[in-house]
C-alpha cells in the first residue's frame, strides 16, 4: 500500500512536499486549493496511492479535491479539520470506486456537500462526520436517499441541527451496523424508536449525552435482536430500570 500523509513526507522518493495549511502559523494565508500538480498527487506519481491523509490542511478547498479524482486506487481519505472543504468538490469522485473509508470530522462539510459525496461514492463503508457542524437533517436525508449500499459505520457528534427526523432517515440504510450520535442533543425517543423498529442491521449505537432520550426510547431497543452494544453515558433521563431492560447491550 502507498500512503500519502500530509503531515509526513517525503514520498515516493521525491523531496519533501508539505500539504499543511501554511508555513507560518502566525501569518495565515487565505484559503487556496491544493494544486493538482503537487508531486504526491500528480497523475504520474499517484496511480498507486491507496491512502491519503490531508488532516489539518486548513487551506484546502473543494477546488483542490479535483486533484484527488484521478487517484482511482484510493481506499481511505482523511480530511479531518479541513475547514475550507464543504464537500461539494467530492461530486467529481465517481471514479473512486475503491474508496471505502472517509473522514470529514471537524471539516466545513455542508448538507449539499454530503449529498454530492453520497451520490458520487456509493462504495463507502465507513464515514466519520464527528464535529462537522454544518450537517443537518437535510444532509442525512440526502445520504439516506442515495443509500450507499455498503455503508456500515457512520459517526456523528455534536450536530445541533440533527433531530429525530434525520436519524429516522438513516434507518433506511440497509447495512448500517454502527451509529454514533454523541452530543446530538436534539435527538430523542422518536429517532431512537425509528432505528429500533426499522434498522435491523444495527449492532452498535452510541447515544452518549443525547439527553432527550428516555426510558421510552431505550425500551424500544430491547426488541432490537441484533443490538450488541448500547452506550447511554450522560443520558440522565434514562433510569436504572430503563437500563435494566437492555442490560445485555448497555455499556
Amino acid at each position: 500500500m502507498t500512503r500519502v500523509d500530509g503531515e509526513r513526507t517525503p514520498l515516493l522518493g521525491r523531496s519533501p512536499v508539505s500539504l499543511s495549511p501554511h508555513p507560518n502559523p502566525h501569518r495565515p494565508a487565505a484559503p487556496s486549493p491544493l494544486s493538482p500538480l503537487s508531486p504526491p498527487l500528480s497523475k504520474s506519481g499517484g496511480a498507486a496511492i491507496t491512502s491519503l491523509n490531508l488532516r489539518g490542511c486548513a487551506n484546502l478547498t473543494d477546488a483542490g479535491l479535483a486533484a484527488v479524482a484521478h487517484l482511482t486506487a484510493l481506499a481511505d481519505i482523511n480530511l479531518e479539520n479541513c475547514g475550507g472543504v464543504t464537500g461539494v468538490g467530492c461530486a467529481g469522485w465517481s471514479g473512486l470506486t475503491a474508496l471505502t473509508s472517509l473522514s470529514l470530522a471537524h471539516s466545513g462539510l455542508t448538507d449539499a456537500g454530503l449529498a454530492a459525496l453520497a451520490a458520487a461514492v456509493p462504495a463507502l463503508r465507513s464515514l466519520n462526520l464527528r464535529g462537522a457542524a454544518g450537517v443537518t437533517d437535510e444532509g442525512l436525508a440526502a445520504l439516506a436517499a442515495a443509500g450507499p449500499p455498503s455503508l456500515a459505520v457512520l459517526q456523528l457528534q455534536g450536530q445541533s441541527d440533527v433531530t429525530d427526523a434525520g436519524v429516522a432517515a438513516l434507518a433506511s440504510l440497509p447495512c448500517l451496523r454502527s451509529l454514533s450520535l454523541p452530543s446530538c442533543w436534539r435527538v430523542g425517543d422518536a429517532g431512537v424508536m425509528a432505528l429500533a423498529t426499522r434498522l435491523t442491521s444495527l449492532s452498535r449505537l452510541d447515544l452518549s449525552y443525547v439527553w432527550q432520550v428516555t426510558d421510552v426510547g431505550v425500551g424500544a431497543l430491547a426488541g432490537a435482536r441484533g443490538l450488541a452494544k448500547l452506550t447511554v453515558t450522560g443520558c440522565h433521563r434514562v433510569s436504572p430500570g430503563g437500563r435494566d431492560g437492555v442490560r445485555g447491550a448497555v455499556g
